[in-house]
């Protein structure tokens, strides 16, 4: 499975750039674009085979980090307020 990001061009009918985010993933179910960080990150949350991933952008390319593993394996991470999420 790719995961890419697309680069939309001030012309949406010029050529749309792509950036490989990740392409170790078996199988996806889901994901979720998060809101910017307060360091100014963009992420992404994907739910799959392996677990859910976050993957974050911190302007020079993409890392992750796993959040819940195929076992079960839970890692407790401390809850962001976001403005405007109920």
């Amino acid at each position: 499975m790719r995961i890419l990001s697309y680069q939309v061009p001030a012309n949406p009918k010029e050529e749309w750039k792509t950036e490989l985010i990740n392409d170790s993933m078996h199988m996806t179910h889901n994901f979720d674009p998060v809101p910017r960080t307060q360091l100014g990150a963009a992420e992404l949350l994907v739910a799959g085979k392996e677990g859910v991933i976050d993957f974050i952008h911190d302007g020079k390319g993409w890392s992750s980090r796993q959040l819940v593993g195929k076992r079960g394996t839970i890692l407790h991470l401390p809850v962001v307020a976001r403005s405007g999420w109920g």
